[in-house]
């Protein structure tokens, strides 16, 4: 899904209607470090003024912020704005969630949800009542 870049004219936010940091993670045409270092943060503050962008991000893993994973960040965020983007790393707990933590409750729901159907299962009930069968808890995993 390509996105259109904001001219430049256009605010991008502010402090108080922040965009959409969740989502705006989920946009970026970003891989490896970089995607995972975007998955670990979590939005602080976001200043937008006529010479750029100044976001201020936490993240738990400080060891993925590498001044080069920053860097493309600040780079991906400013090709996908029009507008220069210089991003501030801090260390420290987030206070919401971050993409990765949303994922992982995300895959977690699915999983036991699967485990709910499998149990139900008339078929697998019968195996279990049959043959002594038994679903082993973990192993079942959701497409």
């Amino acid at each position: 899904m390509a996105t259109k870049p904001i001219t430049a004219a256009s605010p991008i936010g502010d402090a108080a209607n922040p965009p959409d940091w969740h989502s705006l993670m989920r946009q970026l045409p970003v891989k490896g470090m970089v995607q995972q270092l975007a998955f670990q943060t979590e939005l602080q503050n976001w200043k937008d003024s006529a010479a750029g962008v100044k976001a201020t991000i936490v993240t738990p893993m400080p060891q993925l912020a590498s001044e080069a994973s920053v860097a493309r960040l600040a780079d991906a965020l400013t090709a996908h704005f029009g507008k220069s983007v210089k991003i501030v790393i801090e260390k420290g707990e987030v206070e919401g969630k971050t993409v990765a933590k949303v994922d992982a409750q995300i895959h977690q729901e699915k999983r036991m949800n699967a485990e709910q159907m499998i149990a139900a299962d008339p078929f697998i009930q019968q195996l279990e009542k049959e043959f002594g069968a038994k679903v082993v808890g973990g192993s079942v995993k959701p497409h």
